[in-house]
């Protein structure tokens, strides 16, 4: 299974690392493009920069308000394996490789 890493660290990410926590599921990092939240902890988890990305072979969980942002975001880093997570619950899943 491929690494998990949450993009966001606000309230609807720590809703996902709750629920990833309940199923029995590690997730290794959240990334935010928030720089004040750089270095620091969520969740016991570090927040890092989106930068982080180029370097993990990872599925993107997407659990942010701004997530069609962070869409283009990805697709302009070359990324296109992630999930897009809304605060309803509701994923919807694009599954393609990693460029």
């Amino acid at each position: 299974m491929d690494k998990i890493v949450i993009f966001g660290a606000s309230g609807g990410a720590v809703k996902v690392a709750k629920t990833l926590k309940n199923l029995g599921m590690d997730f290794l990092c959240f990334v935010d493009n928030d720089k004040n939240k750089w270095g620091t902890t969520v969740e016991g988890k570090l927040v890092d920069s989106p930068e982080r990305l180029c370097r993990e072979k990872c599925r993107i969980l997407i659990a942010s308000d701004y997530q069609s942002e962070i869409e283009g975001q990805l697709s302009a880093m070359g990324l296109r394996q992630f999930c897009l997570q809304n605060l309803s619950g509701e994923s919807t899943s694009f599954p393609s490789t990693v460029v």
